[in-house]
């Protein structure tokens, strides 16, 4: 079992059920196992005029305890566990954006920090919704599911998005009782459930109204 292959089953599932319903009009970075670097999957949404960017993902850890659902906005942090997470999310060799020269790049970042500092608030009531609705929709199945909480962390992904944006981690891969339930197509359809309920949340939430 995979991450890739995770997630990819889990955006697909959030997709069809946004589209089923009506809810939103959707398009993923990726339909195939095939790789997207994290700044072609901003120049995605952002070529798009994306009104909303979700980045799906599953997590691990060498300690076995660890377990729970978590969702992060953009921000920096000095977090030694968050920054671990942002350094294996973000990956080796991965474009970090202190390393990049160029007027280009540079009037891009500066463009996304502002936008960013716009939206951080409409972000944060996206995180929370998705936060809430995963936990409740898997709670209802499965009992209490821990939650790791709404954080903000230097996810590469995020940073560079004109739009509001999240990044949900879903589960432990590697805990003896979230692997094997992320494994399996039931879990990943809750999953999806809760997500999409928190889009729709999110989209009916007058205080996102208030913000524009």
């Amino acid at each position: 079992m995979r991450e890739k292959e995770v997630t990819l089953d889990i955006s697909r599932r959030v997709r069809d059920l946004l589209v089923r319903n009506d809810l939103a009009e959707v398009t993923l970075t990726r339909n195939s196992d095939r790789f997207v670097s994290l700044e072609e999957r901003k120049d995605f949404a952002n070529g798009r005029k994306a009104d909303l960017f979700v980045s799906i993902h599953a997590n691990s850890s060498t300690t076995t305890g660890l377990h729970g659902v978590e969702t992060y906005t953009l921000d920096n942090s000095n977090n030694r566990a968050i920054l671990r997470l942002a350094k294996a999310e973000n990956g080796v060799g991965q474009l970090i954006k202190d390393d990049v020269s160029g007027a280009d790049t540079d009037l891009k970042y500066i463009l996304s920090d502002l936008v960013q500092t716009g939206k951080e608030a409409e972000s944060v009531v996206l995180a929370g919704a998705l936060q809430s609705s995963v936990l409740r929709n898997l709670g209802r199945h499965y009992g209490t599911i821990h939650s790791l909480g709404v954080k903000k962390g230097p996810f590469l992904v995020l940073d560079g998005v004109f739009m509001p944006c999240a990044l949900i981690e879903v589960g432990f891969l590697s805990h003896k009782t979230e692997g094997p339930r992320l494994g399996a197509a039931v879990y990943r359809q809750m999953l999806a459930e809760g997500i999409y309920d928190g889009l729709r949340e999110y989209l009916s939430d007058e205080r996102v109204a208030s913000l524009r």
